[in-house]
């Protein structure tokens, strides 16, 4: 069981943007959040991850990925709905 992430109150008072918002052809939707080795080991950045994760969680999207990139923009890790 992965244990809760805190999210601080001023992310919820602002409009949240994603990097990419899939419409697929079966007609659901998927998120895609990218970002740099150096963002995800940012305790801020992984608090942004998972109010993203919660958003489109609550919109109805289960399909909600992190891809992070490492130097010379090579794939690290990915994340399929849960950070931990």
């Amino acid at each position: 069981m992965c244990p809760p992430v805190d999210i601080r109150a001023k992310y919820f008072q602002i409009q949240w943007a994603s990097d990419f918002v899939l419409h697929l052809a079966d007609g659901n939707t998927g998120v895609r959040e990218i970002c740099a080795l150096e963002q995800f080991e940012k305790r801020a950045f992984i608090e942004k991850l998972e109010f993203s994760r919660r958003y489109w969680l609550a919109a109805g999207v289960m399909d909600w990925r992190v891809y992070v990139y490492g130097g010379a923009g090579k794939l690290v890790e990915t994340y399929d709905q849960s950070l931990c």
